[in-house]
């Protein structure tokens, strides 16, 4: 009887060193498995991560419409060496443009440029009109022509895009001599031209644009451009330099970007030197 219950308890002994063998053995392949997937998966994501990476280039045609149509937007768009002018794209100031962080003066000269006058109209009642643009030392009238805000509020997104927001506290300028400034009225719900005083000539040199290439990455857009600086006349002395007319006293290459927004349309991002 004794001997038997050895016997049975050996047995079952033996069973559950089996049966804690095959839980060893199945968590054992359950974690090689599990380990397999998750270094698959990670594969997955570095993979991803380099294709990301490798963003497909394509060269565009800088004479084709949209190149055309988005740098002229957003520079003055002399483009050949007779068109050469001293006011070429004098809202830079020669330094690097961002539009998210550039000062809503010089964003709004971009839309002075762009102004176009089929787009003015008449006020009958001049005495809602303010005399002076308030805060500007400038000796200016209102001339009874306006754009209304919906028209320059249009203009101000096709640059800076959809969600871009209009501060109509800035007063606009059409160019470097502030020969013609708009301010805001709030009675007309646009913005009033004034004449001011201004004006000048240009000096002994002048600027064009060379666009060497343009580039389409993503939802970006990328155009390069080559500046030109030419003397005017002969013997124009600059920067203590003598020149010919027509000879080159510097080049200089930038790079616009602009980025494909909500709407389907590209907004500028940023002007910037190259190098």
């Amino acid at each position: 009887m004794m001997e038997k219950e050895i016997k049975e308890k050996k047995s079952n002994g033996s069973k559950i060193v089996i049966v804690i063998l095959v839980i060893l053995l199945l968590g054992a392949c359950a974690y090689i498995a599990y380990d397999k997937l998750m270094v698959k998966e990670d594969n997955s994501k570095n993979e991803a991560v380099v294709e990301n990476k490798k963003v497909k280039e394509e060269n565009l045609d800088v004479n084709s419409r949209l190149i055309q149509s988005l740098y002229n937007k957003v520079s003055t768009g002399e483009q050949t060496k007779e068109e050469a002018n001293c006011r070429f794209n004098y809202f830079y100031i020669d330094k690097d443009f961002y539009a998210d962080k550039a000062e809503e003066e010089q964003k709004m000269e971009l839309v002075g440029y762009m102004l176009n006058k089929k787009h003015l109209e008449y006020y009958e009642n001049t005495n809602v009109i303010p005399a002076k643009i308030v805060n500007l030392n400038v000796d200016n009238k209102p001339t009874q022509y306006y754009y209304t805000k919906v028209y320059i509020e249009k203009l101000y997104k096709d640059i800076y895009g959809v969600n871009s927001k209009l501060d109509t506290s800035v007063v606009i300028h059409t160019d470097s001599y502030g020969v013609a400034l708009y301010s805001y009225v709030e009675a007309i719900n646009g913005y009033a031209e004034y004449s001011a005083e201004g004006g000048g000539t240009c000096g002994p040199e002048g600027s064009y644009a060379t666009l060497t290439k343009a580039v389409k990455a993503g939802d970006e857009i990328k155009i390069f451009e080559t500046v030109n600086r030419i003397a005017f006349g002969d013997d124009a002395e600059i920067d203590g330099i003598q020149y010919k007319d027509g000879q080159t006293i510097s080049e200089t290459n930038y790079i616009y970007t602009f980025k494909l927004d909500s709407d389907g349309m590209y907004s500028f991002v940023s002007r910037i030197k190259e190098g």
